[in-house]
C-alpha cells in the first residue's frame, strides 16, 4: 500500500502554499530531513539542480518530482515524500514556465531504486482515475482510498 507506507513514515505533508520554488522544494523534503532519509542540504542540491537545468522536475503540469542525482551522498535511505500545496507553486524559468502542487520527492542511494521509484511514479500517476484523485485528495484519508486503485510498492 504505496500511500500507507508514506504515511507510517510521515511523509505526507498538505500545506497552502509556499512563496518560491525554492521554499517549495524545502518544504518538500522536510519529511525526509525529518526521518533520516536525507541530510538538510539535500533540498538545496535539487534546487543547484533545478537552476541548472530548469524546471525538470515538473513532469507534466501540476506535478513535480523533485530529486538530483542517485547515490547522492546526502541520502540515507531510498525513499518517496508527498507534499501536496493548495496553491500552484510556479517555476519562472524565461525559457520554460511551469507551475505545479503535487510534488513527490525522491531521495535514491542507487541508480537501481531511482530509476524503479520512477518509473513506479509514472505507472500509478499514469492512471488518469488515480491521478485525477490524488489531485482531488486534501488529507491522508482521500490518500488511503486511493491505494486500492493501485499496486503495491
Amino acid at each position: 500500500m504505496f500511500f500507507q507506507k508514506l504515511a507510517d513514515a510521515n511523509q505526507i505533508t498538505f500545506l497552502d502554499g509556499a512563496d518560491s520554488w525554492q521554499e517549495a522544494v524545502q518544504l518538500s523534503c522536510q519529511s525526509l530531513v525529518t526521518n533520516g532519509a536525507v541530510d538538510a542540504d539535500y533540498a538545496d542540491q535539487v534546487i543547484a539542480c533545478v537552476e541548472k537545468y530548469g524546471p525538470y522536475i515538473v513532469v507534466v503540469p501540476g506535478l513535480a518530482i523533485p530529486h538530483c542525482n542517485e547515490g547522492n551522498p546526502s541520502v540515507h535511505r531510498s525513499t518517496i515524500a508527498y507534499t501536496k500545496f493548495q496553491k500552484e507553486i510556479l517555476f519562472p524559468f524565461p525559457e520554460d514556465t511551469r507551475s505545479a502542487n503535487l510534488f513527490f520527492t525522491l531521495a535514491a542511494s542507487d541508480p537501481d531504486t531511482h530509476l524503479d521509484n520512477m518509473a513506479y511514479l509514472f505507472n500509478i500517476l499514469s492512471d488518469e482515475e488515480v491521478f485525477r484523485q490524488v489531485q482531488e485528495a486534501n488529507s491522508v484519508e482521500d490518500l488511503l482510498k486511493i491505494d486500492s486503485l493501485i499496486p503495491p510498492i
